[in-house]
């Protein structure tokens, strides 16, 4: 006995626009498994009318316009109606109905200029190529000549020229070749992809460690722009920013503040120097020296008065 809940297993009413052909195949092959699973058991005349209950009501309009071999019913002798139609006839009605006497020229046509599209693979094409071989009456050539189309309109040239390459080809072989080539070169690309994604990563890192080592230099580096072993330009001693010796004190030579006179960039215009200019630094390490080269001067003219 069929379940309670037929109309949710039940195929829908059959489409007599667009593709009929088409439509009604979808309809048989839901109405196959329907028949098998929810009418076990049913006569034939109550599979007959579930027949025409699924197909809808314009499928029924159709229902009375075609032509059957035999009656529906028949009466006997006794009065009796018994019922004749099954549901292989009616379906058969049908099939003649929405698929009109095929041009198998065009429909072999339609199915030699089958070539592989852009990434669709070799399983997905040669599923393209079974369901046009379908109306083409191949009959024993079938396989033959599928294989022969994956030949002429497979995309990938090098697989082309590999079976092109094979002596005895058969359906089968050309399937695994094909099938084993998309298989290497996914596993190229995904050896590909993992060493680029290594490189990029490599290369991150080494700019983010050369972003830091510049950062430290800059940090490192003196604020008056200066390496910290070069001489000061205005007290001729290396020492730190902001520590010159030199820093307020006057030029003898051109009694400018912030040098020393042995430093002075003025020296080219002023070359000669009293004998009793004498430059003083701040610090006291050269205190000494420079009270010890004034007196040697005053005892040198000293001598010279007397002399």
């Amino acid at each position: 006995m069929a379940s309670g809940n037929l109309q949710w297993v039940a195929p829908k009413p059959l489409k007599l626009d667009g593709n009929v052909s088409e439509n009604f195949r979808k309809f048989e092959e839901h109405w196959t498994l329907f028949e098998k699973t929810e009418l076990k058991g049913r006569s034939e005349e109550e599979r007959c009318s579930y027949f025409l209950l699924c197909i809808g009501e314009k499928g029924r309009e159709v229902h009375k316009t075609l032509t059957f071999t035999t009656p529906e019913t028949e009466t006997n002798q006794e009065g009796e109606t018994t019922w004749k139609r099954t549901t292989n006839e009616l379906k058969s009605a049908f099939k003649t109905y929405c698929n009109p006497r095929k041009n198998i020229t065009f429909e072999q046509h339609k199915f030699n200029i089958q070539n592989q599209d852009e990434n669709e693979s070799i399983d997905q094409y040669v599923t393209v190529l079974r369901t046009f071989a379908a109306t083409c009456e191949f009959e024993t050539l079938h396989d033959g000549l599928i294989h022969d189309r994956i030949v002429c309109g497979i995309r990938n040239q090098s697989i082309k020229e590999r079976l092109l390459c094979e002596s005895e080809l058969t359906l089968q072989k050309t399937l695994d070749i094909c099938r084993a080539s998309e298989e290497s070169r996914k596993q190229v690309k995904s050896v590909s992809d993992q060493s680029s994604a290594n490189v990029d990563a490599l290369g991150k890192d080494q700019r983010k460690h050369n972003y830091r080592g510049n950062f430290r230099n800059h940090n490192n580096k003196p604020e008056n722009g200066k390496p910290p072993n070069k001489s000061c330009g205005n007290c001729g001693r290396v020492h730190k920013s902001k520590s010159c010796p030199a820093y307020g004190k006057k030029c003898n030579n051109c009694h400018k503040l912030g040098h020393f006179a042995k430093l002075c960039r003025s020296q080219a215009k002023n070359p000669k120097k009293s004998v009793h200019d004498v430059d003083y630094e701040s610090d006291s390490s050269t205190h000494n020296d420079v009270t010890m080269t004034k007196n040697t001067h005053l005892l040198k003219l000293t001598t010279r008065q007397f002399a």
